[in-house]
This record gives structure tokens, C-alpha cells and sequence, in this order.
């Protein structure tokens, strides 16, 4: 599941304003214990969904719209650079002076944005969009 931020940066955009979504298939949602992947949505607010709690995947049937209380949406890097909030911005792996050499850096497409603002992560560019997500809120 490296294609999402963690819970914690979760909580964090969250807490800055990052839109939380109604549960749909394809989203993950977490709260630093537990994981929850959404395959199908039910009539009358039940999902199916595979739950990874201390590393043991379990397959529900019924898992109820009251069940994602205390859970996070994990965005995307799509699903944060999609906000307009974040327009003109991008992600790509430079090279750096980390220790592996490379890091995913988000950043406008346009250098010459006057509010520019970057952000690097060595791991994840779904990260490096959610830093760059959270300082863009702060300085609205």
C-alpha cells in the first residue's frame, strides 16, 4: 500500500481541511491500527471490505458506514493533486543528497507560481503531495 499517505499524515490533512470523502470501492481508510480496503458498497450502508488489523487480512461482508468511525481517508496522490487547491502542481523522482539519491518531489509545474511551495519525500509521492497539500492550506 505504498500508493497512499500513512494514517498519520491522513489525520494531519484531515485536520487541515483535506476533504473526507464518503466511502466508496477502492479507497482505503485507516487509523494507525488497523486498514480497511473497500470492494464493494452494499445497499443500506454496508461494504465489503478487507481489513488488515495487525497484519491479518480479514474479509468482511457487513462492515457498516458507523464502522469507519475513528478512520481516516488515505488519499492518493491523485486524490490530493486533484484538489484545486493543489492545481499546477506535479511529483516526480529526482535525484537528491538523501541516502539512496532519490526522492519524490512535489512542486509546481510552473516555477514562476508565486506562492510556490515544494516538498520531498524519500519513501512516497503520495508524502511529498500531502506536505505540499498541508503548507498550501496553512498559508490560504
Amino acid at each position: 500500500m505504498t500508493n497512499t499517505v500513512t494514517p498519520e499524515t491522513a489525520r494531519l490533512l484531515a485536520a487541515a481541511g483535506f476533504p473526507q470523502p464518503s466511502p466508496a470501492p477502492g479507497q482505503w481508510w485507516g487509523d494507525g491500527n488497523r486498514l480497511v480496503l473497500i470492494w464493494r458498497k452494499w445497499p443500506k450502508e454496508y461494504y465489503t471490505v478487507t481489513e488488515l488489523t495487525y497484519n491479518q487480512p480479514l474479509v468482511q461482508n457487513q462492515f457498516l458506514s458507523s464502522d469507519f468511525t475513528g478512520l481516516v481517508f488515505l488519499p492518493t496522490v491523485g486524490d490530493i493533486l486533484s484538489h484545486p487547491l493543489a492545481e499546477g502542481y506535479g511529483v516526480s523522482r529526482q535525484y537528491d543528497t538523501t541516502e539512496s539519491g532519490l526522492s519524490w518531489v512535489c512542486c509546481p509545474t510552473e516555477w514562476d507560481t508565486p506562492e510556490m511551495v515544494s516538498a520531498y519525500h524519500e519513501t512516497s509521492a503520495a508524502e511529498a503531495a500531502a506536505l505540499v497539500w498541508i503548507e498550501l492550506n496553512e498559508k490560504k
